[in-house]
C-alpha cells in the first residue's frame, strides 16, 4: 500500500473525542492531548528522535524546550522519486541511494501522520468552527494541524457572553 497509507492505518485505533458546539479550553486541551498521543506513537529521527511526531502539534519554541536535546522539528521536504545525481563509485552510490530511501520514508511517514491528524481534528470539531480555514479547492490540506489547533484556541476557548446568557436562560 505504501508508507503513507500504512502510517494512516497504524493510527486508526486512536480515538478522538467529538466536540459538540463551541470548543472550550478543556475540549481543546483534550483534543491536543489526543493528537499528541497519536503523533508520538510514530517514530522519527526528526527533532532529535525522542518524541515521535509531537513537533507537528506543539509550537516550535515549546518543542525545543520540551525536547531534551533542544533540536528543532522540521517538516521534511519531498526528496523526489530518485536521487538526482548518483556517484559512479558503487559504494558511495549505494550510500546515496540508501540515504535517499530513508529521506523518502521519512517524508511519506510524515505525510501519513499529517493526513491522519488533519482528518481527526476536522472530524472532532463542528465544521462551523473551522469553516474559515477551509479552502473550496483544497479543503484543509493547505493547513497544518498546529494552525488549526491555534485557530480553535483563538476563536473557541472560553464561553463567550452569548453562551453564558443562553445558559442562564435555560436554568
Amino acid at each position: 500500500m505504501g508508507i503513507r497509507q500504512d502510517t494512516i492505518d497504524s493510527l486508526k485505533d486512536y480515538d478522538f473525542t467529538k466536540i459538540d458546539g463551541q470548543p472550550t479550553n478543556e475540549d481543546l486541551n483534550l483534543l491536543t492531548e489526543e493528537c499528541i498521543n497519536a503523533a508520538s506513537s510514530i517514530p522519527t529521527t526528526n527533532g532529535g528522535g525522542q518524541h515521535g511526531h509531537i513537533g507537528m502539534i506543539i509550537p516550535e519554541a515549546k518543542y525545543i524546550t520540551f525536547s531534551h536535546n533542544a533540536k528543532r522539528f522540521v517538516e521534511p521536504t519531498n526528496p523526489r522519486p530518485y536521487p538526482a545525481n548518483v556517484d559512479p563509485d558503487p559504494v558511495v552510490g549505494e550510500r546515496q541511494i540508501a540515504k535517499h530511501k530513508a529521506e523518502q520514508a521519512e517524508f511519506e511517514t510524515h505525510q501519513g501522520v499529517k493526513k491522519f491528524l488533519l482528518t481527526a481534528i476536522t472530524k472532532a470539531v463542528d465544521p462551523e468552527w473551522i469553516a474559515e480555514l477551509k479552502s473550496e479547492r483544497m479543503g484543509f490540506n493547505h493547513r497544518t494541524q498546529l494552525e488549526i489547533l491555534e485557530y480553535l484556541l483563538a476563536h473557541g476557548g472560553d464561553l463567550d457572553h452569548l453562551d453564558i446568557t443562553k445558559l442562564i436562560q435555560v436554568y
